[in-house]
């Protein structure tokens, strides 16, 4: 199983750069955040607060 990582705030400064200097280094990164935004790495959009995103985001970073 290939190691995934969840980047909360990902459509902010400090987790969208994050993001990009881990896919940069090799790791294979899905980032969240509750903006509705395109980005060059896998993205969904969910708040954490809410239980069904937060379900949402482990499926979609389980079946990566």
């Amino acid at each position: 199983m290939e190691k995934v990582i969840l980047v909360t705030g990902a459509a902010g400064g400090i987790g969208n750069a994050t993001c990009k200097m881990l896919i940069e280094n090799g790791f294979t990164v899905v980032g969240m955040d509750v903006a509705d935004k395109q980005f060059d790495f896998d993205y969904i959009k969910g708040d954490l607060s809410k239980s069904e995103d937060r379900q949402n985001a482990i499926s979609y970073v389980t079946e990566k």
